[in-house]
């Protein structure tokens, strides 16, 4: 893939996640995984991105990939979380790791990884919640906005269904025979093995 501008692609949605379009991070999430070698089916997604975004139409944009993969919740479909607070301390699962956000943190921008967001208010309150993936935005006025189109209370997440969930991908992803079948089957295999980390930890 020499010679395409992927990370320069997905930086400007990174851009305008930020700026007026946090409707499309859970896709710019999913193709940023691959930035350090993205393959022909990498790209047309973000190509395909590209025209959805240059077209104003956001209607499709978040569901992409969302047909790879179904959080395994129990007693409901989908669990949207809105959480405005103020609270003593955020950690949140990043790609570069596990990250604690306190007031006066830094300014900064973290990609989600599948994981573990724990929310610490005063005293015992704390709140967990499995994420799927997503942008956490850290602003230096001690305030900060997480973006994720999948946000579910740990409690409502089903350990047979993670471990089922666990069984079936694995072997799709040794067997997969094209970029794009890898793809699926590395999401579903990461997610599910965060999954499963989040409800042992």
């Amino acid at each position: 893939m020499e010679g395409v501008p992927y990370a320069s692609a997905v930086g400007s949605l990174i851009d305008a996640i930020v700026c007026t379009r946090p409707d499309i991070s859970q896709a710019v999430s999913v193709v940023s995984m691959f930035i350090t070698n993205p393959g022909k089916a990498h790209w047309e997604a973000v190509k395909w991105v590209l025209r959805q975004f240059l077209s104003l139409d956001s209607s499709v944009i978040a569901p992409i990939h969302r047909q790879f993969l179904s959080l395994p919740i129990r007693n409901c479909n989908l669990v949207c979380v809105l959480y405005i607070s103020q609270v003593d301390m955020v950690i949140i699962p990043a790609t570069t790791g596990r990250m604690g956000v306190l007031p006066g943190h830094v300014a900064a921008i973290a990609e989600l990884k599948p994981g573990l967001l724990s929310v610490h208010g005063g005293g015992s309150d704390t709140r967990k919640y499995f994420v799927s993936s997503g942008f956490a935005f850290i602003h230096a006025n001690s305030f900060a906005e997480l973006v994720a189109v999948e946000a579910v209370p740990i409690d409502h997440i089903d350990p047979n269904l993670v471990q089922k969930g666990l069984a079936d991908f694995t072997p799709k992803l040794s067997s997969a025979a094209t970029d794009l079948e890898k793809a699926e089957a590395q999401i579903g295999v990461d997610v599910h093995s965060a999954l499963n980390a989040a409800l042992s930890g």
